[in-house]
């Protein structure tokens, strides 16, 4: 007996759209060619009540790892936040929970995978009207569109390439199933003759049982078969060369596209069917006038979740890395729809080795990396502005910075003297406690607000000091 191997759990990033990437659908485009020969991967997008998310979902680490990487390049602005399921499973928005119901369909293409869907971006985003079908869920409903890639087979598109590159072959092909269509009506004359004399003579026998046992295959057999034949006889679709131009113009992958709702017990079917209905029905923008396009066909989903490592079988369709992009990217304006944007400022993650010396002051963050950051040694004896909000770490900067300093002049390597102002108290008192060990003794701690202990100190009098040199001010 093999012994059971555990449940691997995927892997689950939420991808957040930022006003600053601008090109969406380009920068999808991108995304999936660097995708070419990868697997494991799945796009999704999930609808609750009041929200979009978007998700990148992998079978591994090794295999997230190679779409983040290509996800952070392709969409650079875009926030990036890892989903935990190995502690919190029930975070998966394609697992159904307890107590949940779920009903799917899943969206194939109505002609042969060589001719491409509708990509043209001048034509509007299709993708948006998917979306605004999908915004239509109640409190307790979700409704899940994975799109689960495999690449293609490699010689696939010389195989296209030479049907559409041979019109020889093509009418000599076209003439045989011609000429065998042509033969269908004689042969199931035939047939039907044949089964006529046998049942005569059976007739003529007393077989009653047999004659109508004839009769009723004769009924559901014929017409069955007849469809058959004329399925195996028929030619392939003459491809128009600027249609397979068109369709091998990106890496191509195998893709199954499925539409999932979820609801409580207290959901009908019926409704949650016509949620996904809907939906399927707003992917037939998607249809191009002389190529193909999608059409709505039954799956039957399981309690668990999809699953991006079991692959995607053979018969799958076949769809370029523009038609993927047009079906699934993160939109640069959801029109009314509202979805988790990444806002702010634009962010780029400076390189490491340009920061890596001087006064630690932070970490730059940016699409779950983090890059140690610090001022060179120059600028922390420069006269420096800082401006921010409140809240924002202008003390915090200033802590970094005395605390880097006193490390210093403990370890005997710069000779200075510390000045810390702070007329709200909260920095000096966090100054005070980051005093390295072995300069407690140089330090002196004046609270000009204390009225218990008051200060004589007038800072207008300068020859109180005695390395004064300026001459004496008055102010009136």
């Amino acid at each position: 007996m093999r012994p059971g191997r555990a449940e691997q759990r995927p892997v689950l990033v939420e991808a957040m759209p930022s006003r600053w990437d601008d090109e969406p659908v380009a920068q999808s485009r991108a995304l999936l060619a660097g995708l070419a020969g990868s697997g494991g991967v799945a796009l999704e997008f999930v609808a609750r009540p009041g929200q979009i998310s978007f998700y990148v979902r992998a079978a591994s680490d090794l295999a997230m790892d190679a779409a983040l990487d290509q996800l952070r390049a392709a969409y650079p602005q875009a926030g990036i936040r890892r989903v935990g399921l190995e502690e919190r499973p029930y975070l998966d928005p394609a697992r159904a929970a307890p107590g949940e119901i779920c009903s799917g369909l899943a969206l194939r293409l109505t002609r042969e995978p060589s001719l491409p869907l509708a990509t043209d971006t001048r034509r509007g985003d299709p993708f948006k009207g998917v979306l605004a079908a999908a915004a239509g869920v109640r409190g307790g409903e979700r409704l899940v569109a994975q799109l689960v890639l495999c690449p293609a087979d490699p010689g696939w598109p010389d195989r296209v390439r030479r049907h559409a590159e041979s019109p020889a072959s093509r009418r000599r092909e076209e003439s045989s199933s011609s000429q065998a269509g042509d033969m269908l009506p004689l042969i199931g004359l035939l047939g039907l003759s044949g089964i006529g004399l046998q049942s005569y003579e059976w007739y003529q026998q007393g077989q009653a049982l047999l004659l109508a046992g004839t009769a009723a295959g004769t009924l559901v057999g014929l017409p069955l078969v007849m469809a058959v034949g004329a399925h195996l006889l028929r030619g392939r679709e003459d491809i128009a060369a600027e249609l397979v131009k068109e369709k091998l113009a990106y890496p191509a992958f195998r893709v199954q596209l499925r539409v999932l709702a979820f609801g409580p017990d207290e959901t009908t079917r019926k409704r949650l069917r016509a949620l996904v209905s809907r939906v399927a029905d707003a992917y037939e923008a998607f249809g191009h006038p002389i190529g193909n396009s999608l059409r709505p066909q039954a799956w039957r989903a399981g309690s668990r979740a999809l699953d991006a490592g079991r692959g995607v079988p053979r018969s799958a369709d076949i769809l370029n890395a523009a038609e993927i992009a047009a079906l699934w990217h993160l939109p640069e304006t959801l029109g009314g729809l509202t979805t988790t944007v990444e806002t702010g400022a634009h962010r780029v993650l400076p390189p490491e080795e340009r920061v890596a010396r001087g006064c630690r002051v932070g970490a730059s963050l940016h699409q779950g990396q983090q890059v140690p950051a610090y001022m060179p040694a120059g600028l922390l004896f420069r006269n420096q502005l800082v401006v921010a909000k409140t809240r924002r770490g202008k003390s915090t900067l200033l802590v970094h910075m005395a605390s880097h300093l006193m490390q210093r002049m403990a370890e005997g390597r710069e000779r200075l003297l510390l000045v810390v102002v702070d007329p709200h108290q909260d920095l000096a008192e966090a100054v005070l406690g980051m005093v390295p060990a072995g300069l407690e003794q140089r330090v002196a701690y004046l609270n000009l607000a204390d009225r218990q202990r008051p200060i004589g100190l007038n800072l207008l009098t300068l020859p109180s000091f005695p390395t004064a040199t300026a001459r004496r001010r008055t102010w009136s």
